[in-house]
């Protein structure tokens, strides 16, 4: 038994959301942007990542859509593992540190 499976995740982002001081548009991600790609090094990825994918427990070559993708916190990782991926987002400034951090990865690998 998965314990991340027996969670009501539609639940816990409604109450979440609730609460929310800032507007979820394009424009707020624009402006973190920066900051989060400030969390990762060449090549790094966060416990978070390396958690989730496990968690995940996809198969090789499963491919994956990351919908809200961001910088590519998971995106990049799984690319890494060999699973073609589908990353998508509103926010551009966060497509634009996805596609560097990719561009840094490929120079690095």
């Amino acid at each position: 038994m998965n314990p991340i499976c027996d969670i009501d995740w539609q639940s816990l982002w409604i109450k979440r959301f609730a609460h929310r001081e800032c507007p979820d548009d394009a424009h707020y991600w624009d402006g973190r942007a920066e900051e989060f790609s400030k969390r990762y090094q060449r090549g790094e990825n966060s416990a978070y990542s390396e958690q989730f994918i496990e968690y995940l427990g996809l198969k090789p070559s499963e491919t994956v859509f990351d919908m809200g993708c961001g910088n590519g916190a998971l995106a990049v990782p799984l690319a890494m593992a060999g699973h073609p991926v589908i990353a998508c987002d509103f926010s551009l400034k966060m497509l634009e540190a996805l596609l560097k951090r990719s561009n840094e990865t490929a120079v690095q690998g």
